[in-house]
């Protein structure tokens, strides 16, 4: 992804961008680091959780296409 606005964006992807995004602009670096500090910590404890329903969505979608 070239660009997000992050405010809206879902925990998924904001989190993923929180950890590994690379910094374009920073006008308000003290914003930005309780953002991340926040997204993160907030990612990182929900990830399990989203890994898990990501992986029994694409099991579903194998199962229906088997029949």
């Amino acid at each position: 992804m070239d660009l997000a606005v992050l405010d809206s964006a879902p925990l998924y992807l904001a989190g993923r961008i929180a950890l590994r995004g690379r910094l374009l602009f920073d006008d308000d670096p003290r914003a930005r680091v309780a953002w991340e500090a926040d997204t993160r910590t907030r990612y990182l404890d929900e990830l399990p959780s989203i890994e898990r329903m990501s992986r029994e969505y694409l099991e579903g979608i194998a199962t229906r296409g088997r029949r």
